[in-house]
């Protein structure tokens, strides 16, 4: 991604935060001074280099959330089993072949299931 990029969507993600943890007063607490008077600014006097620094520093900080994979997830809760997460093109033949069994005991209590009257 491009660093200009990165950074728009860094600036994105501050402003997000700030209102989300400071609401209307966000920007009152922003790194940037009056950041969303950028487009009203006549003289262009603000110092873009810094700006971008501060959000950098800012985003250094505040990482973006890392989720796993669904194969992953699925490995960690026990719906497929541990290969999965380290040859997924097996997954295909693990769904295939695991979706027509009863699903395990541990799982379906994990899932809230309640085991089913007759066997088919």
């Amino acid at each position: 991604m491009s660093e200009f990029v990165k950074v728009m969507k860094d600036w994105r993600r501050m402003c997000q935060a700030m209102d989300k943890e400071y609401g209307s007063t966000c920007c009152a607490h922003c790194p940037l001074e009056k950041c969303s008077a950028v487009y009203d600014e006549i003289d262009d006097s603000r110092d873009y280099a810094e700006n971008e620094r501060q959000i950098e520093a800012w985003a250094a900080e505040h990482p973006e959330p890392f989720y796993p994979t669904w194969s992953e997830w699925l490995v960690d809760i026990g719906v497929f089993p541990k290969m999965m997460s380290t040859i997924p093109s097996k997954a295909l033949d693990a769904i295939s072949n695991g979706v027509c069994k009863p699903i395990p005991a541990d799982i379906a209590e994990k899932l809230g299931l309640q085991p089913k009257e007759v066997r088919p």
